[in-house]
């Protein structure tokens, strides 16, 4: 995971920083890509996600989009939007990370 965010220049752009604690307990972590041939992208990087099916349902379901030579896999739109809609309507709680001006992942 590191090689890849490295390689696509990716910062982290919103807190909590990027550790496995964070990731554990089902918080998402983005970060911003500044290669040239990704133009700004944005990448949520999850390892838990709440309310949504299982992960060999939502593979079943995948999107593959094509870039030159490479097959990225990606959640289908339906459930991407569903995804989306669990993790925004979760109650706002304090989550124990300290806010910091010039994030570090």
């Amino acid at each position: 995971m590191r090689y890849a965010l490295d390689d696509l220049r990716a910062v982290c752009i919103a807190v909590p920083p990027f550790l496995p604690e964070y990731l554990d307990r089902g918080h998402a972590v983005h970060f911003r890509c500044h290669r040239d041939d990704v133009g700004g992208m944005r990448l949520d990087v999850m390892t838990i996600m709440r309310n949504v099916d299982s992960f060999a349902a939502l593979w079943e379901r995948r999107t593959t989009m094509q870039i030159p030579g490479i097959a990225i896999q990606l959640l289908s739109l339906p459930d991407l939007v569903l995804a989306k809609k669990t993790q925004r309507e979760k109650k706002t709680r304090y989550t124990g990370f300290p806010y910091e001006k010039s994030l570090k992942c």
